[in-house]
């Protein structure tokens, strides 16, 4: 699958931490054989003229490189010009909501207005379960808001991980509280295109595949004493057996 990443944060070589999940998930997406295209933003510094660029940029990379699917990190400004670059292209769009952009719906003049524009032409992607149920309450009338939680980089954040029983329980009854709720769908949205949906099928079977290798570590030895409770939907056929 050809697919165009749009974000406003991706590491660069003067800030090589920005946005590093969005590259970690880039290059999960990669290993499973997926070409990509980037029109993203690279550095912290700099007026919001950026963002003009970055739109530029973007629509350009879509009628130059025919992707299947835009996948944009963050619902506005990202998301809206990915949008813009799925239409110039005719091509899926899939968007991450990943916090502060949620917190943003009617904090900041006009980004509702240009979120609920992005989110009826494709479909979004919340990296947890309360931030799905902020992004509804902010946002009335949504469709189906996916929630796929990227996890955690233990070769990047390697802090001290030994938890009492008692730190244990109260991690789990935290997990169980952001188990997945059912919400509406909207019928008056139109479906996404399939190259939309395969993107999705890929991002949670790179999560997946993380988990996975998250649950392997203990046996290595590199962590000893780690516990690791994992909550996933028991429907997901990949995530079953992942315990």
């Amino acid at each position: 699958m050809r697919i165009l990443l749009v974000s406003q944060m991706y590491p660069g070589p003067s800030a090589p931490d920005f946005g590093a999940f969005v590259r970690q998930v880039e290059v999960g997406l990669e290993q499973r054989g997926h070409e990509f295209a980037r029109a993203v933003i690279d550095r912290r510094a700099g007026s919001r003229v950026k963002y003009l660029r970055l739109a530029s940029q973007a629509i350009a990379a879509a009628r130059r490189f025919r992707p299947d699917v835009v996948y944009a990190h963050f619902l506005f400004p990202a998301g809206a010009i990915a949008a813009a670059a799925a239409r110039a292209s005719g091509a899926g769009l899939v968007v991450t909501a990943h916090g502060q952009d949620v917190r943003n719906l009617g904090a900041i003049p006009g980004v509702s207005s240009a979120t609920r524009l992005t989110i009826r032409r494709g479909r979004v992607v919340a990296v947890s379960d309360f931030l799905r149920r902020q992004l509804v309450a902010r946002l009335s009338g949504l469709g189906e808001v996916e929630v796929i939680d990227c996890g955690v980089d233990l070769e990047r954040f390697h802090g001290a991980v030994q938890k009492s029983e008692k730190q244990l329980r109260k991690l789990s009854s935290k997990a169980e509280e952001l188990l997945p709720y059912p919400i509406p769908n909207d019928a008056a949205l139109a479906p996404p295109p399939a190259a939309a949906q395969a993107l999705y099928g890929s991002i949670v079977g790179t999560v997946a595949a993380r988990v996975q290798e998250l649950v392997r570590v203990p046996a290595r030895g590199e962590r000893p004493g780690l516990r690791l409770a994992v909550a996933h939907d028991a429907a997901d056929e990949q995530l079953r057996g992942v315990e």
